[in-house]
C-alpha cells in the first residue's frame, strides 16, 4: 500500500548508509551544502553492517543441476584467502586476470582456443568476499575435461609457469581498463564506489602504479593461496 511503501522509505532514510558522490564543474562545497540541508531534519540511526571473509575450506562441494538446455554451465568457486584491504589484494587481482581475465589469459588461450573445451572461460575476483569465480560454457560431454584443464592451468601457475609476456600483456589490459573508467561520469562514479568498498580512495593512477609493480613471485604466491570450495554444474537433462 501507499502507507507501507512510505514507511519503508522512511526506514531507508533513517537506517541506510549513504555514499554521495558528486561529479561536476561546480565547487564540491556547494553540493555538500545541498545534501547537508536535505538530510538535516531526518533522524539518522545507521544500521551496522559487516562482511565476513571465509578463508578456509572445510569440505569441497560438488553440485549438479539439470535443465533443458543446449549448453552446460560450469562454475568453480575458490577461496583466495585474500580480500580488500590486504597487502596482497593487488597481486591477487592480477593473478586472476593472468589466469582468465583477458584475451591473453591462460584459460582463454589454452582451455578455450587450443583445446576447444568450452565456448567461453573466464575468471573474476571478488575482493570484498575474498572469492574467485571461474565461469565457463561447456558441451555436456566436455564438462569433466574442462574442469581438469582449468585446474591444470591453476596448478601450472602455482608452479611458476607464467611467462613475462603473459604478465606484461595482462598489466597493460588491466591498467587500460582502469583508465577507461574516466571516459564517463558513471565510470568515475563506479571507480570511487568500488574504492569506498575497498576502504580507500586511491586514484586510477595510484592503483595502476601498484599493478605495474607486482612481481611474478607475488602472482605465484597469490595462486598458491587458492582453495577450491565449490564446483557447480548445470547440464542438459
Amino acid at each position: 500500500t501507499a502507507e507501507s511503501l512510505y514507511r519503508a522509505w522512511q526506514n531507508l532514510l533513517k537506517t541506510a548508509k549513504f555514499e554521495i558522490l558528486y561529479i561536476g564543474d561546480s565547487p564540491a562545497d556547494k553540493a555538500k551544502e545541498v545534501f547537508t540541508k536535505a538530510f538535516a531534519n531526518i533522524e539518522r540511526n545507521v544500521a551496522a553492517s559487516s562482511t565476513d571473509v571465509v578463508k578456509n575450506v572445510s569440505k569441497e562441494k560438488h553440485i549438479t543441476e539439470e535443465m533443458e538446455l543446449s549448453q552446460s554451465k560450469l562454475v568453480m568457486g575458490f577461496r583466495t584467502q585474500i580480500s580488500a584491504g590486504d597487502e596482497e589484494a593487488v597481486a591477487e587481482r592480477l593473478m586472476c586476470a593472468v589466469l582468465g581475465g583477458t584475451a591473453s589469459s591462460k584459460l582463454f588461450n589454452n582451455v578455450r582456443e587450443k583445446q576447444s573445451l568450452c565456448y567461453y572461460c573466464s575468471s573474476a575476483y571478488d575482493s570484498i568476499k575474498g572469492i574467485m569465480y571461474i565461469n565457463s560454457g561447456v558441451e555436456g560431454e566436455n564438462l569433466e575435461k574442462a574442469e581438469k584443464a582449468i585446474l591444470k592451468e591453476i596448478e601450472d601457475m602455482k608452479n611458476g609457469e607464467i611467462t613475462d609476456f603473459e604478465i606484461e600483456a595482462t598489466k597493460l589490459a588491466v591498467v587500460n581498463s582502469f583508465k577507461s573508467s574516466s571516459d564517463s561520469v558513471s565510470g568515475i562514479e563506479n571507480w570511487y564506489t568500488g574504492r569506498i568498498f575497498n576502504g580507500d580512495l586511491e586514484t586510477v593512477e595510484e592503483v595502476s602504479a601498484e599493478v605495474n609493480a607486482v612481481t611474478k613471485e607475488q602472482i605465484v604466491n597469490a595462486a598458491n593461496k587458492l582453495l577450491l570450495d565449490t564446483v557447480y554444474v548445470l547440464k542438459n537433462k
